[in-house]
C-alpha cells in the first residue's frame, strides 16, 4: 500500500496471487484460486465496492506441449468468463509468456523441463484512507482469532503449501465454494 502524497491518507494497494502447483492438478481450479488470494489479499484494505478492484492477468504456458494448450483455454474460461464476470471484475491488462519450456543437452542425452501452467494475479485499487487497513499481526490482549470456512467444509489440500512439505502433491485442490 502506498499513500498518493506524503501530506494525504489516500492512495492504492496492490496484491498478488498464484496458485502454480494447483495446476498440476486442474488449471481451471489454480486459475480462480491466484485470483481469490489476490482477492484476499488486498481485503484488510478500505476499498469499498469489490468492483473497484482492477486485476492484471500474467499467463505463463509452455505452448504447444501436450495439455497445455486445453490447460490454458479452460483456465482463460474460468477466470475470464465464469469468475471474474459473476464478482463483477475487471482485468483491463495483463501479458503472457508462453514459451515455458526448456530444452538441453547433457552428455548425450537430451533433457528437458517445462513448466506448470501459472497464472500470477495482481489486484489494484484505490483507497481512500490507509490508516483503515488491518494486519497479520496477533496482539496479545484479550481478542478472537475467527477461521472463516471458505471451502464450506470441502478442506481439499491438494498441491498446497502443506503438501509440499510433506513431498506430496494430493490428488483434490480446493475449489470455489
Amino acid at each position: 500500500m502506498t499513500t498518493a502524497s506524503l501530506d494525504s491518507y489516500y492512495g492504492e494497494a496492490m496484491a498478488l496471487g498464484e496458485r502454480t502447483p494447483v495446476a498440476l492438478l486442474d488449471f481451471a481450479a489454480s486459475a480462480r484460486l491466484a485470483v481469490g488470494e489476490a482477492l484476499t489479499n488486498i481485503a484488510a484494505t478500505q476499498i469499498g465496492d469489490i468492483k473497484r478492484i482492477k486485476l492484471s492477468a500474467n499467463w505463463m504456458a509452455a505452448a504447444g506441449h501436450p495439455g497445455e494448450d486445453a490447460g490454458m483455454y479452460e483456465a482463460v474460461k474460468a477466470v475470464g468468463e465464469e469468475l471474474c464476470p459473476a464478482l463483477g471484475l475487471t482485468i483491463p491488462v495483463g501479458k503472457d509468456s508462453m514459451s515455458m519450456k526448456t530444452r538441453w543437452q547433457e552428455g548425450n542425452e537430451q533433457r528437458e523441463m517445462t513448466s506448470p501452467l501459472s497464472l500470477v494475479i495482481t489486484a489494484f485499487a484505490r483507497v481512500e484512507d490507509v490508516r483503515h487497513t488491518v494486519t497479520p499481526q496477533l496482539a496479545t490482549e484479550d481478542n478472537a482469532l475467527l477461521l472463516i470456512d471458505l471451502g464450506k467444509g470441502h478442506n481439499a489440500l491438494g498441491a498446497t503449501a502443506l503438501a509440499q512439505v510433506y513431498r506430496q502433491l494430493g490428488d483434490k485442490p480446493a475449489r470455489r465454494a
